[in-house]
């Protein structure tokens, strides 16, 4: 027997109907004074946003199957229509088709998948913070890495990807204001303390980090006008020390990722994503100064590659965080096979603006980083 009553929608203000989701109060679609934010995957056709501490079951009519956020995560919301309340799933469910971690405060950039704590971190674009999420305790704020007064005034806190060491130190590196300044490596140790690199080029910028075996760490900077040539270059970082120059010859890298005892490369100058060894045996650059010149070998040529993640299988996932010039193809994620077949993942209207991705191998499933207006989250995606 129903002990409550569903108030008719209209007077429901935490409850989101359609694909895109909204508020009373227009403009980003952020709720009022929640831990949650509005935005729902478009493939979704329900979405229950509840205010912490409401039961869901109060809600969600019998019956209904649809995503419920609750206390800043989504989880599937399954109806017992005989006890009339809603039992939440495990995101890493087999049958969930996509879940959604929705960010009401910044704007997601970079993903890392830390395998030993199951957690997983994000770096913001905005005001330099770090973020982590696990499967029981959600979202929650982990750190703010070292930074100017300049620099946040400058709107300068972009940043590209982010990297977790065996120490539980986290690596982030900054891209920098557009017009070329503020660059950096910025890290947080394990007690909390922020540094920066030092030596790092300032008006450099700074997007791809990769992590390789025994903490070593792979960098990279481009410089170059917008629109214009740029000139970039694979390096080591040192996080006391400062990076040193490892490959040269690239244009705009935005991506490096270890996997499969390789260094990948992803550089949107060239639409390439690049395959160098990780003993230093490194081609030249060629007399003048590209890549192809020098025999670097590319994996994949595919339109505007971004940040990169190891796959299942040898492969590897990148996203497409703006659409490719002159070109009619959606912005998507791209799984890329070790002979180098690409494949479209998830597109546009799945995804907004996706950079950052991380694979988690024993759930499989990916996430990724989604900065658009209307999917400003991550996105947990099951893989086949």
């Amino acid at each position: 027997m129903k002990n409550h009553l569903l108030a008719p929608l209209s007077f429901v203000p935490w409850l989101v109907l359609g694909s895109v989701a909204c508020s009373s109060g227009g403009g980003t679609g952020a709720l009022p004074s929640t831990d949650a934010s509005t935005v729902a995957d478009s493939a979704i056709d329900l979405l229950v946003v509840v205010e912490p501490g409401i039961d869901a079951s109060m809600v969600v009519e019998p019956g209904i199957d649809a995503p419920v956020v609750a206390d800043g995560r989504v989880q599937d919301a399954v109806v017992d229509t005989a006890q009339d309340t809603a039992l939440p799933q495990d995101v890493s469910s087999d049958d969930a088709q996509s879940n959604f971690i929705p960010m009401a405060e910044g704007q997601p950039a970079s993903v890392w998948w830390d395998v030993a704590t199951s957690t997983l971190y994000i770096a913001d674009n905005q005001n330099n913070q770090v973020w982590i999420w696990t499967d029981s305790a959600g979202l929650a704020k982990y750190g703010t890495t070292a930074a100017t007064p300049e620099e946040v005034d400058a709107g300068a806190t972009s940043v590209g990807q982010i990297v977790r060491q065996s120490d539980g130190t986290v690596v982030v590196a900054r891209f920098g204001s557009p017009r070329g300044s503020f660059a950096a490596i910025s890290y947080i140790s394990p007690d909390g303390g922020a540094g920066l690199v030092p030596g790092v080029d300032p008006a450099r910028h700074h997007l791809g980090l990769g992590l390789a075996p025994g903490d070593k760490l792979f960098g990279s900077y481009f410089s170059g006008t917008p629109g214009g040539a740029m000139a970039g270059a694979l390096t080591t970082v040192d996080l006391q020390i400062g990076e040193t120059d490892y490959a040269t010859g690239f244009g705009k890298i935005v991506g490096v990722l270890f996997a499969n005892g390789k260094i990948y490369v992803s550089d949107q100058s060239s639409s390439s994503i690049y395959v160098l060894p990780v003993d230093g045996d490194v081609p030249d650059a060629g007399p003048d100064g590209g890549p192809d010149a020098g025999g670097y070998t590319v994996l994949a040529t595919l339109p505007v590659p971004d940040q990169l993640c190891a796959g299942p299988n040898g492969s590897l996932f990148t996203g497409q965080f703006q659409a490719a010039p002159n070109s009619t193809d959606p912005i998507s994620v791209r799984q890329i096979k070790p002979d180098g077949t690409v494949t479209l993942f998830r597109s546009d209207p799945d995804v907004g603006k996706p950079s950052g991705c991380a694979y988690d191998a024993v759930h499989r499933r990916l996430f990724v980083a989604d900065g658009s207006t209307l999917l400003n989250g991550i996105h947990i995606f099951p893989v086949p």
